[in-house]
């Protein structure tokens, strides 16, 4: 009899589990996971008044309020970064400009085309990234990817290079496959056009693709909305500046349409919705030009010569030669523009590196075995206020930016909210990072994420889930001595289970 009952208890909670399992199974199937991206966006920026229906999200939903950019902190790395769930030492994509020796030996390639992009893809034999994506591990799976963005073509490629008729990728100025543009002019009419001042037009035209594409019943299962404001507006005009907040609240009123369609289809049990950004923006205040200090000293013979070439922050040297990298090392350490220094490990300290006075690739995960420059650097930073009240400034040229490690590019926040998610405004203070979105992703479709992804699932914001992990912050220091006077880094890092996210770096000379 005692034998019978366990034989009962055993049969009854076979069948539960058979049965949890299948609906699991069903709502993976019916599950549709939105990413919305707005470029350049500022955690100050998600205000009540700026941004309205973002933050009604934020206390809905809940609330990364420790993500992080990539370093570099430009937009087509954190684009490879959440399509690969992987850093540029794994995808390889090493920045806004890249090298590729072989299709350009004197000059980087700008990654805002998609058709440069294409042509690398064509010259490396499939290679662009040394890491499988998001797209290609969906459709592996049975499962479609569409992507909906005002951004640059580059940027939107990245998402997904491997666009089919069922997963496009859908730009004013890139729609890949072409075969899918009559389809897409047919549901919601032509592009509009762009003046060059005001990319709202286009902003609704991108909304109403994904409202038609991304929420049909036999859509895709996620899709990315990627608004190009407020960077777009804020290049010109500042950050801050009336002309980027009123960029930021239209993008924003984009949300709000898109959270009523998704109420009125009554899809709310099925859409989940990750809010976040590619990397925050500073006031720019520099004028310097590495290239030509390079010719002036004497090590660049011209501006299109082959034995130093410098493609955005990277140095490449040719044939590596160790005396040239530790010289013009030294030449950036002289500049008071210059913020941190990177170069290869050092064989005693892999967080150091290998010149004196600089820190690793290892430690900002930037150590490609193949495309990693022979020197990284940063532009030096401070936290002094704009004109308009916005703390943050680099040494950088232009009106503002970004792409530095200062908290004011590299900290954001990343909001979800869905039947996925955690509720009532929940908080974490755990540290999460672009490269997190993709295997969040996976998880959350039911799909095994790959051994490369090197991201983890943001288990602290998902439903009914309970993390007891703790983090711990660490910082990491160097230094050196030279006729200038001492260089000093300092560099800041938060470890979680085995994952580590840089916070930032503070570079400060004593004369």
């Amino acid at each position: 009899m005692r034998f019978n009952i366990r034989f009962v208890c055993t049969v009854l909670a076979f069948t539960a589990m058979l049965r949890l399992e299948t609906v699991n199974a069903q709502n993976n199937q019916d599950r549709k996971t939105l990413i919305v991206i707005f470029d350049g966006l500022r955690s100050d920026y998600v205000t009540p008044e700026i941004m309205p229906n973002t933050f009604k999200l934020l206390k809905k939903g809940c609330v990364s309020s420790n993500h992080h950019s990539v370093f570099p902190t430009v937009t087509r790395v954190n684009s490879a970064a959440m399509s690969t769930g992987a850093y540029p030492a794994v995808n390889g994509l090493m920045g806004n400009s890249v090298y590729f020796p072989e299709v350009d030996p004197v000059n980087g390639i700008s990654t805002d085309d998609a058709h440069a992009l294409m042509n690398i893809q064509k010259v490396t034999g499939g290679k662009l990234y040394t890491a499988v994506t998001l797209s290609e591990i969906l459709q592996k799976n049975g499962k479609n990817l569409m992507i909906f963005s005002t951004g640059s073509t580059g940027q939107s490629y990245l998402l997904n290079p491997n666009a089919t008729f069922s997963s496009p990728v859908i730009n004013p100025n890139f729609i890949q496959p072409a075969a899918f543009s009559d389809t897409l002019f047919r549901a919601i009419g032509p592009i509009p056009e762009f003046s060059g001042k005001n990319n709202g037009p286009r902003h609704i035209w991108i909304t109403n693709a994904y409202m038609h594409f991304g929420l049909h019943k036999n859509g895709p299962e996620v899709s990315i909305v990627w608004f190009s404001d407020p960077d777009g507006t804020a290049h010109a005009k500042g950050v801050g500046s009336p002309e980027t907040i009123a960029s930021i609240t239209f993008a924003d009123s984009q949300l709000g349409r898109i959270i009523e369609e998704i109420s009125d289809k009554g899809l709310a049990s099925q859409v989940d919705i990750m809010i976040s950004t590619d990397h925050g923006f500073v006031t720019h205040t520099g004028r310097n030009n590495l290239v030509n200090t390079l010719i002036e000293k004497g090590y660049k013979r011209d501006k299109l010569s082959d034995d130093v070439v410098v493609v955005g922050g990277a140095v490449y040297v040719k044939n590596r030669e160790e005396k040239t990298i530790g010289n013009i090392v030294s030449i950036l350490q002289h500049q008071d523009w210059v913020g941190a220094i990177f170069t290869d490990n050092s064989s005693k300290d892999r967080a150091l590196g290998h010149i004196p006075g600089t820190l690793s690739f290892n430690a900002i995960h930037f150590d490609h075995s193949e495309r990693k420059p022979d020197i990284l650097f940063d532009y030096d930073w401070d936290s002094i206020k704009n004109e308009f009240g916005y703390p943050g400034r680099s040494s950088s040229y232009g009106v503002a930016g970004h792409g530095s490690s200062s908290p004011f590019e590299i900290s954001t926040l990343l909001i979800a909210a869905g039947p996925g998610f955690k509720s009532g405004g929940y908080k974490s203070i755990l540290p999460t990072s672009v490269v997190d979105i993709m295997p969040t992703i996976l998880k959350m479709h039911g799909i095994e994420i790959p051994k490369q992804v090197e991201g983890r699932v943001m288990s602290e914001l998902i439903a009914s889930s309970q993390d007891k992990a703790t983090k711990k912050d660490y910082l990491i220091r160097t230094s050196t001595t030279g006729s200038y006077g001492k260089y000093k880094i300092e560099a800041s890092f938060t470890s979680f289970k085995d994952k580590v996210y840089l916070n930032y770096t503070k570079t400060t000379r004593e004369k």
